[in-house]
Formats: C-alpha cells, sequence, structure tokens
C-alpha cells in the first residue's frame, strides 16, 4: 500500500548492491529507513536528497513489521540555499543530524519534535545572525521533547547545579562530581534564556562558547546513557573563532 509522509534526512548508507538506505524522522512513523533502489542518484535531486537535514516529501511502500520501507518516489520540501556551502553551518547541520541519529530511539511519532526539528533546519539555514550559538539553543530545546530538560526555576545566584539531579542546589560541603560551581550554573541558565530569535544577543568567545556544549553533552549523556560520544563534536569545536 502507497503512502506519503514528509521526512528529515538524519543520515544515508549505500549499499554494495547500489541501493542507498535514508535513515529518515518521518511526520508517518517517526524513526525509520528508506530504500531509494538503484535509481539514478542524480534524480530528483538526489544528491542534495541524502544530505544531513535534508526536508523531503515521500511517498513509500508501507508493509507491517518491514524494517526498511522501499520508495515509490522523492522529492525535496525545501531546498537549503546555504547550509551546504556554510563552513559554520555546514558543520552544525552534521553534528545536529549525529545527535539525532543518536538519541531519537524511539520510532513513535511525535508530531510536536517534528514541526521543531524542520523550523530549526529553516532558521539554521536562513539566519545571519547568531549562528555560532544555533547548536547550543537546538541542544537545550530538544532537551524538551526528549523530556529531559533541567528543572531551572530555582536559580539563584552563587548556586550550583546538579546534573544528574537536573536542578539548582546549593553546593554541599563534600566534593560532587555532578555539581557545577556557580559560575557554570549561571552560564546553564543563560542558555536557557537563549531562543532562535535573540541568540545573536548572546556574546561568547571560544573558549566559553566550548565550554557550554560540553557541559550540555555531559547532561545529555548521563540522562541519555545509550548516547555514546559525538564524532563530529571535535570538528565543531574547531571551527568556532573567538
Amino acid at each position: 500500500m502507497l503512502q506519503k509522509c514528509e521526512g528529515i534526512v538524519l543520515r544515508s548508507i549505500k549499499c554494495a548492491n547500489g541501493t542507498t538506505i535514508l535513515d529518515i524522522y518521518s511526520s508517518s512513523m517517526g524513526r525509520a529507513q528508506f530504500s531509494t533502489g538503484r535509481r539514478n542518484p542524480s534524480r530528483k535531486g538526489g544528491g542534495i536528497l541524502s544530505m544531513p537535514l535534508s526536508m523531503v516529501g515521500l511517498e513509500y511502500e508501507h508493509r507491517p513489521n518491514v524494517q526498511i520501507h522501499r520508495l515509490k518516489e522523492w522529492k525535496l520540501d525545501y531546498a537549503p540555499a546555504e547550509i551546504p556551502f556554510h563552513p559554520l553551518k555546514g558543520a552544525i547541520a552534521l553534528f545536529v543530524a549525529e545527535l539525532l541519529t543518536r538519541v531519537l530511539v524511539e520510532q513513535e511519532m511525535n508530531r510536536g519534535l517534528f514541526d521543531y526539528l524542520k523550523q530549526s533546519v529553516v532558521t539554521l539555514d536562513r539566519c545571519s545572525k547568531g549562528v555560532a550559538n544555533f547548536h547550543l539553543v537546538f541542544l537545550m530545546q530538544l532537551a524538551r521533547y526528549l523530556g529531559i530538560y533541567p528543572n531551572l526555576s530555582q536559580y539563584a545566584e552563587g548556586i550550583g547545579f546538579h546534573l544528574q539531579e537536573a536542578e539548582f542546589m546549593p553546593l554541599p560541603l563534600s566534593p560532587d562530581a555532578y555539581l557545577l560551581h556557580p559560575e557554570e550554573a549561571r552560564a546553564l541558565h543563560e542558555l536557557a534564556r537563549m531562543n532562535y530569535q535573540n541568540m545573536g544577543l548572546f556574546a561568547m568567545n571560544r573558549v566559553q562558547r566550548n565550554r557550554c556544549l560540553s557541559l550540555m553533552l555531559d547532561y545529555y549523556q548521563l540522562h541519555l546513557p545509550g548516547m555514546g560520544t559525538l564524532r563530529s563534536v571535535e570538528v565543531l569545536q574547531q571551527l568556532f573563532a573567538d
């Protein structure tokens, strides 16, 4: 039975038999895989189709209990103008795509999450200010959809933040490996104030931005134990300038 859906490409896998498997977060099934068959890769923008975070329209053969669905037709729903040609935006796109392949392990559909991902791709492609802060905003807001958003309501100057408990708390008398000191707790509180509209107003140098990224990834890894280490992080950090 043929069905249609929207999708966001997370990664593409080229197979020895000439087919390509697209790992996609779809509007109909959540995380799913689709086979393009042995078609000419240039057809219908096939090269861009397989780029991370491409937004595509799909028509596929749906069969119950099948892990890889066969594509009948596909098209680009949104052609990015800058992501493929902008070094920092391209690196952020690779980071976001790799992150999503690690954390979107459930196949159930979440329309709110799908719409957030679509908005994020368009924002990354079109934004002219605050690009270097985009991934920090993305990580913070994505945590809401993953059910791991921290409790930030108890913030006060001089207080710490406990990564494992996901809330602000006073510093203990004895050392705690998961408790951030006040300066880093304040940085986390500032991240929560950022969004795609105001991220260009927050000035950070390379050291501060990379430290915020490390803190957010530590938090994710604590609350999503199967996430592992992302290979794209090192490249992303090296691109940031003071």
